[in-house]
């Protein structure tokens, strides 16, 4: 038999911009009362995005997401266009161009914080988002990302505090289509296409179970292209004192006989994960930490 691995996933929280080597803290906490502040309302499901130094709320139609200005989240900063020198930058990718064109700074004061007051699976959540400057240039921020998974239920959830995105990877669609985000993602993480060497991409057109807003994403795979060999993924991590989660996504999307099993391993950093069996239509996640060089 040989395995179906699909889709994988390496550490997603939120993406921003800094400056320099300024900080960014994110601290959350339930309150029962409102701050003060406008109560985020968003059209967008599983995410909230705001455009921080936009003049307004805007319905971005390149990508459907509807877009909230941060004037009413913080009280400090100076909005900027960024310079048009940069326009042949801003237009080579059109899943963020509108998001880069403005920008909010910090010039003044070594910390400041955006409040956040938005319902959360019937409770109110008011994460406090704050720019430190640490001495190495002026913080500035283009855009906030905010996921907001069942907190309850997240497959995201861990014991050492926030994590940071590094790659996410979308298996079994050509490498030369665009990345995948919302609303095939209700959650509007980025997928990038990623081939393996010495594989044949699959894929199925019937419905998979919602499972964490990856059923569109979990409708394509691949497979080593003789059916025997191994699929191998290298990473070089840029600090070894980091460390680091590696989410795997997978699901049968290929019917088999009754009688017959999908069965594979995964081995990460010489650990082997033991044997992992797939059923058809139904998918399955495996979460692996890791604290090394390589991955």
């Amino acid at each position: 038999m040989f395995p179906v691995l699909n889709n994988l996933l390496l550490v997603f929280v939120f993406a921003i911009a800094s400056f320099g080597a300024s900080s960014l803290m994110l601290t959350g906490g339930i309150q029962n009362e409102d701050v003060g502040r406008r109560k985020l309302v968003t059209e967008n499901p599983g995410f909230i995005s705001i455009d921080c130094g936009a003049n307004g709320d805007y319905h971005d139609e390149a990508t459907g997401i509807v877009y909230r200005t941060d004037r009413e989240f913080i009280d400090t900063g100076e909005n900027h266009e960024v310079s048009t020198e940069n326009g042949n930058y801003l237009s080579s990718d059109n899943l963020i161009q509108r998001q880069l064109k403005n920008l909010r700074s910090f010039p003044n004061g070594t910390r400041n914080c955006y409040t956040l007051n938005c319902n959360l699976n019937r409770l109110r959540v008011t994460p406090n988002l704050c720019l430190a400057n640490t001495g190495s240039g002026i913080p500035f921020i283009s855009a906030l990302e905010l996921p907001l998974p069942d907190i309850s239920n997240s497959i995201y959830t861990t014991d050492f505090g926030a994590l940071k995105h590094v790659k996410t990877y979308d298996l079994g669609i050509s490498p030369s289509s665009p990345a995948m985000r919302y609303n095939d993602d209700v959650y509007d993480r980025i997928w990038h296409p990623y081939a393996f060497s010495n594989s044949e991409p699959i894929g199925t057109s019937q419905c998979i179970d919602d499972f964490y807003g990856l059923e569109v994403v979990l409708r394509t795979a691949v497979r080593p292209a003789d059916g025997l060999s191994s699929l191998n993924y290298t990473m070089i991590a840029s600090n070894s004192s980091m460390k680091y989660c590696v989410y795997s996504h997978f699901a049968e999307i290929k019917e088999i006989a009754q009688y017959q099993l999908r069965e594979f391993s995964i081995t990460l950093n010489d650990i082997n994960y033991g044997s992992i069996t797939v059923h058809y239509l139904k998918p399955m996640s495996l979460r692996s930490n890791l604290q090394s060089k390589v991955m």
